[in-house]
């Protein structure tokens, strides 16, 4: 009897029991759900604040305001993680290409932090988290969409509104992981979101929460909170789990 073609039916205690994780950053066996222990899990550094998109000048807990980004793009944003760092890498990778979905969950505590210090802002109920879509074709290849999953174990802590209908990406654009040059990263994602119209009432004059995994140029986080305001959205920020 093949066990592994019934596994949804087997409870996730017996599972977790019979076929432990190991730690994708010291190998060691753990009782998690996922593939990191928590001895790992505690002694990932995090940068927990938001900055200027522009600048990178951190900014105040108690208000946002334009520093130097243009309105019509994000105001601000936060990516608790170092891409640069080789285990969040290597974490980043197994979770988007090696469909270790259950990443997700310790991955979105991360996400969570510059929210808890930021909660003068966002305990404001005016916040909607949005997550950076995929185009479809690639989402069926994945099989999900990596950005939807943070956003959805997000909302598990945190009681604002979440909507996953209203961005759109409609270019099956390149991978920007794969230009370097970054005025080509900036022409690759123009144009590529639309807003679905059936929705652009939920976000009328709503404050943005945009949620990505990884935040190198604002290419992409731009373009969509270009399209967003144009609907109605008030301010967009964006909230990526690491920066490149």
């Amino acid at each position: 009897m093949n066990i592994f073609k019934h596994k949804t039916q087997i409870p996730k205690l017996v599972l977790n029991t019979l076929f432990p994780w190991k730690c994708l950053v010291c190998f060691k066996y753990t009782d998690n759900p996922y593939p990191l222990c928590d001895n790992c899990l505690k002694q990932i550094k995090t940068i927990n604040y938001f900055c200027c998109p522009i600048c990178n000048k951190r900014i105040s807990p108690n208000k946002f305001q334009y520093c130097h980004s243009k309105e019509n793009k994000i105001l601000a944003y936060a990516a608790p993680l170092s891409f640069s760092d080789t285990n969040i890498k290597n974490l980043i990778y197994y979770f988007k290409y090696q469909n270790i979905t259950s990443l997700s969950k310790p991955l979105a505590t991360f996400l969570l932090m510059p929210l808890v210090q930021y909660k003068n802002i966002f305990r404001n109920t005016e916040w909607t988290i949005i997550p950076i879509p995929l185009h479809y074709l690639k989402e069926r290849k994945r099989g999900f969409n990596q950005s939807r999953l943070l956003a959805q174990e997000l909302i598990q802590y945190i009681p604002l509104e979440y909507n996953d209908k209203i961005l759109i990406r409609i270019k099956n654009n390149q991978a920007q992981a794969k230009i370097k040059n970054r005025q080509q990263r900036f022409q690759n994602a123009q144009n590529i979101f639309s807003v679905n119209k059936e929705f652009i009432s939920t976000i009328k004059n709503k404050n943005v929460i945009l949620v990505d995994d990884i935040y190198t140029t604002g290419a992409t986080i731009n373009s969509a909170a270009i399209v967003l305001k144009q609907s109605g959205a008030k301010n967009v920020v964006a909230l990526c789990l690491a920066k490149e």
